[in-house]
């Protein structure tokens, strides 16, 4: 494996894609984290009706589908065109409308997955309802019709974002080894199972989380959250109805500071859900609208062409989706989306959030 591969993997999270096996791209050896004590806490201790708790994993959210839901296969390498044409594409990832890739492939077909429907449509591609980008919605677990992730129609079928895959294991690790701490509080809880009034706030961290002799997260760490008050969400207020926090919409900017990616991730207009667990972790999800320039900053310009050569698209074709895609922030003037919605999964160890 190359060497440049590794550094660039920590950055990633999520999907699937063109001809060839979803088993191409290298997986990644794991990395032995760093056992290490709680931070020094340097702030406000959390209030006596308050829960914390630092993610343990994070990803994007993995719809279920027909085992031929990318029916023309998978998007390809940069080499693996190569094979097949005989021409390399040209590195393009710093000006993705350069050139264009006919052949890139995105998902078209049903699926079902958890999630809010943001916008309140249930929207069809033909037929859009007044002010908003044509796109079809997923359906919920329940039948629930508008369920909106536009990022996974996007990059459904790139193989290094499928589930169990590169980016998956990479984004795992950056929220364990402090490369990507994320946090988040509820407070007002006075009832762990249904309670009218909760608040939520997501962080980012600078802080490494505890790590045991296990390489797992430790419960009740202390963490501070990150100095810059640009990486602290808004304050949502939300319901606990048995057991499972909804609240929203708030706009949360996390922390990406990976190795050879420096960059942000923006969610606006996010819904926060918190399944608060028998043994006191919690599950759940963030889903949002993510900005097209901040989607295409991280996979596109930084990730650059080694990137797109080992999650197997390109540049050009992946910048194209994103923009396809779009249904967030509408623009009347040119009747075009600046954002897609997208939709996160994360687990949780119970943590003292410190302010």
């Amino acid at each position: 494996m190359r060497r440049w591969i590794a550094p660039l993997m920590v950055v990633l999270a999520g999907c699937g894609g063109g001809s060839g096996s979803a088993d191409s791209p290298q997986s990644l050896p794991t990395a032995t984290p760093v056992v290490a004590p709680s931070p020094t806490p340097r702030g406000e201790l959390p209030r006596a009706d308050s829960l914390g708790f630092v993610f343990t994993s994070f990803g994007f959210d993995y719809p279920t589908s027909a085992p031929d839901a990318c029916p023309q296969g998978w998007n390809l390498s940069p080499r693996e065109q190569q094979v097949q044409t005989g021409v390399l594409p040209p590195d393009d990832c710093q000006d993705p409308e350069a050139n264009v890739d006919p052949d890139f492939l995105t998902l078209g077909t049903p699926a079902v997955i958890e999630g809010f429907d943001l916008d309140g449509i249930a929207s069809a591609r033909n037929a859009p309802v007044g002010s908003e980008c044509a796109h079809d919605d997923f359906t919920g677990p329940s039948g629930e019709p508008g369920i909106d992730y536009q990022l996974w129609r996007a990059i459904g079928c790139i193989r290094g974002f499928q589930e169990g895959g590169i980016v998956q294991n990479v984004q795992d690790d950056a929220v364990v080894d402090g490369s990507m701490t994320i946090l988040v509080e509820l407070r007002g809880v006075d009832d762990r199972v249904n309670d009218d009034e909760v608040e939520v706030q997501v962080f980012a961290s600078a802080d490494l989380p505890p790590i045991g002799s296990d390489q797992q997260v430790l419960p009740y760490g202390t963490l501070n959250v990150h100095p810059d008050a640009r990486f602290h969400s808004e304050v949502a207020t939300g319901r606990l109805v048995d057991g499972v926090l909804t609240a929203g919409p708030i706009d949360i900017l996390l922390r990406l500071n990976i190795q050879i990616v420096k960059s942000e991730l923006p969610l606006r207009d996010a819904w926060v859900k918190v399944r608060l667990l028998p043994d006191g972790a919690a599950s759940g999800q963030i889903h949002g609208y993510w900005p097209v320039e901040a989607a295409y900053e991280v996979f596109g310009r930084q990730a650059g062409y080694a990137g797109a050569d080992a999650l197997a698209y390109t540049c050009t074709g992946l910048y194209a989706a994103l923009k396809s895609h779009a249904d967030g922030d509408y623009d009347p003037a040119s009747g075009t989306c600046g954002s897609l919605s997208a939709i996160y999964q994360f687990t949780a160890q119970p943590a003292f959030v410190v302010k």
